[in-house]
């Protein structure tokens, strides 16, 4: 790309926008749906995949809160068995309907996102 600021990589770019993007989808009117038609009772929502009613946050030993449940991709943004295809690719599994979107707890949201990394990694060592 020729018109990149001063410095800047393709990959930085790549990043920048990609992070403008997941900015914009937080406001994507489906998640919003898809979160309220999770919600048990005030503070609980059912998770998709282990379907077990969980806290939205949960406090930690510091006396904070942690967020734990998320509006969660049921395909992956990114294919981990493919990879980057296009901008317009990513644009529309980004922006899905409610039927591409679910409600996770965190502990389920990170065991999915742990075995779509492992496939992507091993998709690359593949490549190289």
């Amino acid at each position: 790309m020729s018109n990149l600021p001063p410095n800047w990589t393709e990959s930085r770019f790549n990043s920048f926008v990609i992070s403008a993007l997941r900015k914009a989808s937080m406001k994507w009117p489906y998640k919003h749906i898809v979160l309220k038609n999770s919600r048990q009772e005030k503070g609980m929502y059912l998770c998709n995949i282990c379907n077990e009613v969980v806290p939205v946050t949960v406090k930690q030993d510091n006396g904070t809160r942690k967020k734990n449940v998320y509006v969660d991709h049921i395909k992956p943004v990114v294919d981990p068995e493919v990879g980057f295809v296009s901008w317009d690719d990513f644009i529309k599994r980004l922006f899905v309907g409610e039927d591409g979107l679910q409600v996770v707890c965190k502990k389920c949201h990170d065991e999915k996102s742990k075995k779509e990394k492992l496939i992507a990694k091993q998709r690359t060592k593949k490549g190289s």
